[in-house]
């Protein structure tokens, strides 16, 4: 653990303090952070999405507009991974004519 402490002395030696402590987490895909997600152009109006095969139990969800209040509408994605290289992997049509696609991880 780390801590920063900063002391501030105005013209009357009055102090203003603050404290910035940072700590170290444990980080590793599959555990509590979100798994990245990859995405590359694949052959014709395709993409190809994959993540960590550490990330159990992620869905991959998809919408084409992130505006829509409260929050956007995110639908599953059909397909079901397939594991390559240690890696989920989906390759996903994009929609013509072309639109917005946005694609997330969800637990």
């Amino acid at each position: 653990m780390i801590e920063l402490r900063l002391t501030q002395y105005n013209s009357t030696r009055t102090a203003a303090c603050w404290s910035l402590i940072l700590a170290p987490t444990a980080c590793t895909d599959g555990g509590s952070c979100r798994p990245r997600l990859n995405i590359a152009k694949a052959s014709g109006n395709r993409v190809a999405l994959d993540w960590s095969t550490a990330a159990l139990g992620y869905q991959l969800e998809r919408t084409n507009v992130l505006s829509n209040p409260p929050h956007p509408l995110w639908v599953p994605v059909p397909e079901v991974p397939v594991i390559t290289a240690g890696r989920f992997r989906v390759t996903n049509n994009i929609a013509l004519p072309p639109t917005n696609n946005f694609y997330q991880l969800r637990k």
